[in-house]
């Protein structure tokens, strides 16, 4: 998770609700989202070697398994 989405992922206690772990979620999803659609644009445009395209889709890739497990 972003920091932003780690510190909401604790409440007033510091323990995580319900609530406050799926958004922080969401919001990494949509920040993963967001990511690789700018990594397949710059893949598509060719301004990024397949190289370093296959290891920026592999790291997104390990932070998506990352967050489906939880």
């Amino acid at each position: 998770p972003t920091p932003a989405s780690a510190a909401a992922l604790q409440g007033g206690n510091g323990v995580a609700t319900l609530e406050s772990v799926n958004a922080a979620v969401a919001t990494s999803l949509e920040y993963l989202k967001e990511q690789l659609f700018r990594l397949e644009l710059r893949h598509q445009a060719g301004t990024i070697s397949d190289d370093d395209y296959a290891e920026e889709r592999a790291r997104a890739e390990k932070v998506l398994r990352d967050l489906v497990r939880g």
